[in-house]
């Protein structure tokens, strides 16, 4: 049995009691998660929220029996009043492959890339419900039915890499639930996903379980999803629970400074603010835990009675908070807040009069595929035309597929353009090549989605850092080690940095030396591409305030892509929709968001996850 919060005791599908887990090593155990507590109730959509390194997916990995063997399992997770952590690993391993099933953030890295669909999908019946393999086709063709994949296409038969990402994760969710499990984990599983995808996957959560009887444990970062999906939200911070109820009073109403922290670093649709409110510091490392509250190094509450760690107990409205100092009920989460200069001024709409620094007109491109015989021509980007004022941002959103990372490598010349002419700092940029292009790429850099797969792991930073300086001949050799730390000190790093490898730093960190490298040359325009979508909301405020930063600083112009609306609105003076490769409306912020005139622009506004804590 186990009581949920602010309910009646009520049996429950999961009941989490007292975990705590730690990785055995040779210098000292580390103690990974501490004390985590909380039930999910039947048909109940419970979120895990919290930063990276917070232990949410290790909280996952625990009651789904996926942990390594040599870790250390402490405390009650009980499945319908089964004690999983009293099974074999073989008992543990049948169970959870038939009562829970999982929904990984990356379906390419889960889903076998050498078995078709089918394979995969029919495993799990034949082995745990014991059908025949025509009964578990029939079966799992019912389920992609459930999913949104049609009968129609013979998709049992294709494999991974050739289904769009979100098909691949429509076919993760049926492989999670064609055993009708009682509990469904999902990590993060529409973190990449642009906003129509999203909230066609997170309705499918919520009905597909519903529909097979299924409680969802939901893994997000992002606060939005939990208010559209979620009955109850766990806050997690270093391996502990800080604060844990209804999902909307949690949001309307936060109790913790960590989780109004959180709220305050979510860009919010349709306000202008210079600039997000950040939470200092980071996550701490498991081997250097603070003593006492482990929030208050990142507190500006902190006080003397911080250095003892407080309990985790109920508030007089039914939450539960972590905190010897929690906020004040009925205090409007918006003066909690208090974000800096809000509104936005100084932020302009308005376009300079002078001449753009970039000027793209009737932009084609096109790709063949196909046999010789049979060769099909598909035309990717067709006919776009906008134009980026020197030091200002133009933002690039469409669902994925739509253009946008096609046209930015035109941009960059990494691709050619089929047709249409590129302009860059008054000259013919399709007309460069060979050594003249080579040196004109010093003025355009690039900061990709993915920093680690961007930086070589086998060299240090301080390597990765010298690379620009030696590539485009920055000065003397003997200046390149204190230009490398001068451009680290610029995004908030610092030479101690230098010797550490790529897989040493967090994900915000990796951004922020992509981000140095690319402003080392000190070009004229940097093409972001989906440079935060895979980042902490946290994080995220940091490296989009220290971005607005630069700019102002150097006065370079970015070309901004992201599938987040929220986000290009922040960041960008001019704001470009396309689909299917075209540029269906161009405007300002205020012109998008307040008085947009497409109608897939409407459709991509109205799929924007709600943010409670934003009413006014």
């Amino acid at each position: 049995m186990g009581e949920t919060v602010g309910s009646e005791t009520t049996e429950s599908v999961l009941d989490v009691e007292n975990l705590t887990v730690t990785f055995p090593r040779r210098r000292g155990d580390l103690t990974a998660l501490t004390d985590v507590s909380f039930h999910v109730r039947p048909g109940e959509a419970v979120g895990l929220v919290g930063e990276s390194g917070c232990g949410k997916s290790l909280t996952a990995l625990s009651v789904a029996g996926l942990l390594p063997s040599d870790c250390r399992v402490d405390g009650s997770i009980r499945l319908r009043g089964t004690e999983l952590t009293a099974l074999s690993r073989t008992e543990r391993r049948a169970l959870g492959g038939k009562e829970i099933g999982m929904v990984f953030q990356d379906p390419l890295s889960a889903l076998h890339p050498v078995l078709s669909i089918g394979d995969q999908l029919t495993e799990g019946p034949r082995r745990h419900l014991g059908l025949s393999r025509r009964a578990a086709r029939d079966r799992a063709r019912d389920m992609l039915d459930r999913v949104g994949i049609p009968r129609t296409r013979n998709l049992l038969d294709e494999y991974a890499h050739q289904l769009s990402g979100g098909m691949r994760q429509r076919v993760m969710l049926a492989m999670a639930l064609i055993c009708e499990p009682q509990l469904v984990i999902a990590d993060e599983p529409t973190t990449a996903l642009d906003v129509t995808l999203q909230a066609q996957i997170l309705e499918l959560l919520r009905t597909t379980t519903m529909d097979v009887g299924a409680s969802l444990v939901l893994i997000t970062h992002d606060l939005g999803v939990v208010s559209q999906a979620c009955d109850r939200m766990v806050v997690m911070y270093a391996g502990h629970v800080v604060e844990a109820g209804r999902a909307r009073t949690v949001i309307t109403e936060p109790r913790h400074h960590y989780t109004a922290g959180l709220m305050g670093a979510v860009p919010l649709p349709g306000e202008r603010r210079r600039r997000l409110q950040t939470i200092a510091g980071t996550v701490p490392q498991l081997d250097r835990m603070p003593t006492g509250c482990r929030f208050a190094p990142r507190c500006g509450s902190a006080d003397e009675a911080c250095r003892t760690e407080p309990r985790l107990e109920p508030t007089d409205e039914a939450t539960l908070v972590k905190c010897w100092h929690p906020l004040p009920r009925g205090r409007a989460v918006a003066a909690v807040l208090a974000a800096e200069e809000r509104p936005a001024e100084g932020v302009s709409d308005a376009v300079p009069s002078e001449g753009p620094l970039l000027s793209v007109r009737g932009l084609r491109r096109e790709f063949t595929s196909g046999p010789a015989l049979r060769r099909k021509v598909v035309a990717a980007v067709k006919g776009v035309d906008f134009d980026i004022q020197p030091g200002e941002t133009f933002g690039l959103v469409g669902e994925s597929g739509s253009g946008k990372s096609t046209v930015a490598r035109m941009v960059l010349r990494l691709i050619g353009a089929t047709d249409g002419q590129i302009t860059f700092d008054g000259g013919d940029l399709t007309a460069l090549r060979g050594r003249a292009l080579r040196r004109k790429r010093r003025d355009f850099q690039m900061v990709s989605q993915d920093p680690y797969g961007a930086l070589n792991p086998r060299m240090t930073i301080g390597h990765l850092m010298l690379e620009p300086f030696r590539l485009h001949e920055l000065g003397p050799a003997s200046t390149w080690r204190d230009q490398s730390v001068t451009m680290l000190e610029e995004v908030g790093l610092n030479a101690s940095m230098l010797r550490r490898y790529p897989h040493q730093l967090s994900g915000g960190q990796r951004q922020r030396v992509a981000i140095a490298r690319a402003l080392a040359p000190k070009p004229k325009l940097i093409v972001a591409d989906e440079a935060v979508s895979a980042l902490d909301v946290s994080v995220q405020a940091q490296v989009l305030n220290m971005m607005k930063d630069l700019q102002d600083r150097f006065q370079v112009a970015y070309l901004f892509i992201s599938h987040d609306l929220s986000v290009i609105e922040f960041m960008s003076h001019q704001i470009g929709v396309m689909r299917h490769g075209e540029l269906v409306e161009v405007g300002s912020p205020t012109d998008i968001y307040q008085n947009a005139q497409h109608q897939y622009t409407q459709e991509l506004l109205s799929a924007i996850p709600p943010v409670p804590w934003a009413t006014r």
